[in-house]
């Protein structure tokens, strides 16, 4: 009385007779975890935000109370990347674009984040796939002549390895042996 080819990856066991009731099984997508995740987010990214700042104090009337980072070239480059991952797009769920102001996540003008509360429960509401795509945006490769394509909503999530064959077939006009 054990099932477990209905759902993928998971294991229903039958404990005792239905009597002919029919048995639904229901999933729910957890979104408190969601919210909670976004909310960490926001602090853990705004905490990282404020020290680089903090870091890259320059007092000129008193050098000794600059930050150990200040002009430092390196630190500036990462607070523009840590800019652009709060306003670039996230492709890839049901083939659209999607953006973290999208679920609520707003960027002030000081770079912190702030988070809408009604527009995340709206979303977490309505479509909290969503939610769970944009923080799991993690489409990657590992080779720089490939890139990750659009993600159904139906794709199951995980690990994919694709392996690249060590001939591949020609091209026309292609010159490889």
């Amino acid at each position: 009385n054990t099932f477990d080819k209905a759902i993928p990856n998971v294991t229903i066991t039958a404990v005792a007779a239905t009597n002919g009731t029919p048995v639904t099984a229901k999933s729910q997508t957890n979104t408190t975890a969601l919210s909670g995740a976004i909310n960490s987010l926001v602090s853990g990214y705004n905490q990282v935000i404020s020290t680089m700042f903090a870091e890259m104090t320059y007092n000129t009337s008193d050098p000794t109370k600059n930050g150990g980072l200040a002009n430092n070239p390196i630190a500036r480059t990462l607070i523009t990347q840590l800019r652009a991952f709060t306003t670039q797009p996230i492709s890839g769920y049901d083939g659209s674009t999607h953006t973290l102001a999208e679920i609520g996540v707003k960027t002030n003008l000081d770079g912190t984040l702030t988070l809408d509360s009604a527009t995340l429960n709206s979303i977490l509401t309505s479509n909290p796939d969503l939610v769970a795509a944009v923080l799991a945006s993690k489409q990657s490769v590992s080779d720089s002549r490939l890139a990750p394509g659009a993600i159904a909503p139906a794709t199951k999530t995980g690990v994919y390895t694709i392996k690249r064959s060590s001939n591949p077939p020609a091209v026309s006009g292609d010159n490889r042996n």
